[in-house]
């Protein structure tokens, strides 16, 4: 499959293109922004295509700025000399072709584009630090490597989604059921701890931040993240990053998210020892959270949990990802260690989660079970608008039908009543 792109300039205004680039150096400064650029080659009567052309080349992105602007790409993989290949969401990997011909890179060309990204995003690389992960200006996550002795020169570059995941878009591809989705909101609402777990490029972050976006618009979030890789769509989402180079780490910028009252402490995943401890202190602490980490199976999860010397003694769920040709499903959810789904008949056992989540709150069955329906028939018929409008496509519209859910859930009688009032207005296209 091709992902293809087309610049069509003339021989005269590549030239111009040219010429302009030995003189912006000395009218903008290297870090100007795209509009100042774009301005500029206005001024001197170039085209649409041709000031975009000037942009690529003057901020170093080159071709890459065409990716990175698809807003339904999610991965970018340069090698040297192979074909650009770009991941497109829901559909996979593809070629990249360019009028009409593969998108390659030798050797030569990609080591300059790495040093000119690496000025984009202060990043220092090396031939003795060959190396490195950075984030770009679009905060997208990009990891470089000069190649060398350790192997051939390339850039990855992983996507912050422009139209970020969310549960009634989950629902729509059929990654879990509505059932499931609105129990796993109810307890993020309510609190309970969620560990998600599979493998590379299962969908971890994705599922994440589709149930973290569901914490009421008026509570607040802290993420804490070494590299950024969740950006919700919440209004209140603070993040935090530890730093080597100023002596600041996790256990004080644990400290510092206590001190500021954050709602829901949020780890983008657990890779190490010292990670695991401080999501779990945070977790013991009363903080609603959730993280992922890599693991292929429950058994292998706790495993790795144990070797960093910790026991899950507090109430927890557990949610495996799986992809299956290129389709993220939820596998299994377990809750205290005993399964609640199975991908295989999508049924969703809610009588453990919810005797428990009326010990932690007094509230009446009726109650929380209106609740959940509420949340279901909501998230139900906004992916079926999603899948027939597009509606709430952004996060803006999101936070838009998730503030008026809220504001008025407690006039919500459940049961299989319509909730499509809720989502009238502008985010339903």
């Amino acid at each position: 499959m091709y992902y293809e792109l087309r610049i069509n300039l003339s021989d005269e205004e590549r030239v111009k293109v040219k010429k302009l680039l030995k003189l912006l150096p000395f009218i903008l400064d290297p870090n100007d922004d795209y509009e100042k650029v774009i301005k500029v080659g206005r001024k001197f009567g170039l085209s649409k295509e041709a000031c975009e052309y000037l942009w690529m080349k003057f901020s170093g992105y080159d071709i890459l700025w065409m990716l990175l602007k698809d807003d339904y790409i999610e991965d970018i993989s340069v090698r040297a000399n192979e074909v650009v290949m770009v991941r497109v969401q829901g559909k996979g990997w593809y070629e990249v072709v360019l009028n009409g011909e593969p998108l390659i890179y030798n050797e030569k060309e990609i080591r300059s584009l790495i040093f000119r990204l690496s000025r984009v995003t202060h990043a220092q690389i090396s031939y003795s630090k060959p190396v490195v992960s950075a984030m770009l200006p679009t905060k997208d996550r990009i990891t470089m490597n000069l190649g060398g002795k350790i192997g051939k020169p390339e850039i990855v570059i992983r996507k912050f989604p422009r139209r970020p995941w969310l549960l009634h878009k989950l629902i729509a591809r059929k990654t879990l059921t509505p059932k499931l989705a609105a129990l796993l909101w109810l307890c993020n609402d309510f609190k309970i701890p969620m560990i998600i777990y599979g493998t590379i490029g299962s969908g971890k972050t994705s599922l994440a931040g589709a149930i973290i976006a569901t914490v009421n618009p008026y509570s607040s979030i802290r993420v804490i993240q070494d590299i950024p890789e969740i950006n919700l769509a919440h209004p209140h989402a603070h993040y935090l990053t530890p730093s080597t180079e100023l002596g600041i780490d996790y256990n004080q910028i644990l400290a510092y998210s206590l001190r500021t009252s954050e709602d829901y402490i949020i780890f983008n995943e657990v890779r190490t020892k010292e990670e695991a401890k401080i999501f779990i202190q945070a977790v013991r602490l009363g903080h609603g959270g959730i993280t992922t980490i890599h693991a292929d199976s429950l058994s292998n999860l706790l495993a790795r949990l144990s070797s960093y010397e910790i026991s899950i003694d507090f109430d927890c769920i557990f949610i495996n990802m799986a992809k299956i040709n290129e389709q993220r499903i939820v596998r299994k959810c377990y809750f205290n260690l005993e399964e609640i789904y199975d991908y295989n008949d999508r049924k969703v056992n809610i009588e453990m989660v919810m005797k428990k989540i009326k010990e932690r709150t007094l509230i009446d069955d009726i109650l929380l079970m209106r609740k959940l329906k509420a949340r279901e028939i909501f998230l139900k018929e906004l992916s079926e608008l999603y899948l027939s409008k597009g509606a709430c496509d952004t996060a803006e519209d999101w936070i838009s039908a998730l503030k008026r859910f809220y504001e008025l859930e407690n006039t919500l009688k459940g049961g299989n009543k319509s909730q499509k009032f809720l989502l009238e207005g502008n985010y339903v296209k």
